[in-house]
């Protein structure tokens, strides 16, 4: 492997050696986040650094070697061991294009059409989760075609071995320390210590979800119609977490106990199919989009989950500044019977609705964020970003997170992980 790796490289370095090379572009980028009511027995600070590149080789007329990758590394001012270095290749590698055909050999990342802000069609790869909040997708290796005649595109891609979702360090305050743990279908409360702390117990893949990844997608554009096919059938990149715990037992009706740590997880890797479409449709200044979804998970017991996401958008302008919004209702439908389960963040929208705004206000920055409203149990999530360009090449986000919680089991075993942070990137 080691070897093949290395003729590749030197095989790229030849090929660009003799090709005319465009300019590359390089960006550098710092995340601080601090948790500022961060519970016992976890880090209060995360920090991220990333080297991003972006440009590409011509090397004949409809060949280019294209690059739009990054190297990332994160650290906690706790944690028991350090986080891997992730080469994220978002495209990177050969691309031949002409009038009806494009293909993509190498690195490449899948966009599909979806909501903003909860796009249940966002599943081909794995997640960057180490900052939930500033997820990333990592490209994955294979091959993507792309066949454009009006008004259709259609996509068509295959990844041999797809890269697995990193998860946060278990010191990260993004694991539950707080109150109670938040386990699907569970039959008591079981309320956690101020000492909380976990350790993993085993990993699974079932039935080698990551092999022969394959997908596609239809668009058909129309003057105020979009309509939208999406076919995926890979990993699910969000494993099953399950615990394992003793339990001192307070009371037996109703069943309540206090949870002695170390929580033992157990993380279960499992093939999904996904089949959905959706339309976007603009009607004067209003745009409005549907996107659904049937969801197969392929466990020891096929589950079944059908999704959908509706939002409405529209824009105005207040003075100088520019403000666009959207509402947006969020919707899963789980089988009763589902394994219990120890629910992540991501459980907020399944029955959700959503306020999202984006104000442009020109040489003084972007506003943007979004409320949250999860109507399983009441509890919100709150977001608020500020960004500002102080030259072409200099620019800084400042961003503040917050979850308030009345009784959602979630919102309470997230409360202390409200966090402030600050984003500096430089393009050079």
């Amino acid at each position: 492997m080691k070897t093949s790796r290395t003729t590749a490289f030197i095989l790229i370095f030849i090929l660009g050696f003799f090709a005319q090379a465009n300019e590359i572009f390089f960006s550098l980028s710092t995340e601080l986040q601090s948790f500022y009511l961060n519970p016992q027995n976890s880090a209060n600070l995360f920090g991220r650094v990333e080297l991003q590149s972006k440009g590409d080789y011509q090397l004949f007329p409809s060949l280019k070697f294209k690059i739009d990758a990054s190297v990332n590394s994160t650290f906690l001012n706790k944690q028991e061991k350090s986080q891997p270095v992730l080469f994220n290749p978002k495209q990177f590698g050969f691309n031949y294009s002409n009038s009806l055909l494009e293909l993509q050999l190498g690195g490449f990342t899948v966009t599909p059409d979806g909501a903003d802000l909860n796009n249940i069609f966002d599943v081909v790869h794995g997640k960057d989760y180490r900052n939930p909040f500033n997820s990333k997708s990592i490209g994955s290796i294979g091959l993507l075609s792309t066949f454009s005649m009006e008004p259709f595109t259609v996509k068509l891609f295959y990844i041999p071995k797809n890269t697995k979702s990193l998860l946060p360090d278990l010191d990260s305050p993004w694991w539950p320390h707080t109150e109670t743990l938040p386990i699907r279908n569970s039959s008591g409360t079981f309320y956690v210590t101020d000492k909380m702390s976990y350790v993993y117990k085993s990993e699974n893949n079932y039935e080698k979800p990551f092999d022969n990844n394959f997908g596609a997608s239809v668009k058909s554009s129309f003057s105020h119609f979009d309509f939208y096919l999406f076919y995926f059938s890979g990993a699910n990149q969000m494993p099953k977490v399950s615990a394992d715990f003793n339990i001192d037992v307070t009371s037996f009706n109703p069943l309540i106990g206090s949870i002695k740590p170390p929580v033992e997880l157990n993380l279960n890797w499992y093939r999904s199919d996904h089949a959905g479409a959706g339309v976007t449709a603009v009607v004067y200044d209003w745009i409005g989009k549907v996107f659904c979804k049937q969801q197969t998970d392929y466990l020891i017991q096929k589950e079944y989950s059908p999704a959908c996401t509706f939002s409405l958008e529209n824009s105005f302008p207040i003075g100088s500044a520019s403000v666009h919004y959207f509402l947006q209702n969020n919707r899963v439908w789980r089988q009763s019977d589902v394994a219990s389960e120890l629910e992540t963040l991501l459980g907020f929208f399944e029955k959700s609705t959503a306020l999202g705004y984006l104000v442009d206000m020109s040489s003084n920055g972007l506003v943007s964020g979004a409320f949250v409203y999860n109507e399983r149990n009441p509890s919100w999530l709150a977001n608020l970003g500020y960004e500002y360009r102080f030259t072409d090449q200099f620019r800084a986000k400042l961003n503040l997170n917050q979850i308030f919680s009345t009784q959602d089991i979630i919102g309470k075993a997230y409360d202390k992980a409200d966090n402030a942070s600050i984003q500096i990137t430089y393009d050079f």
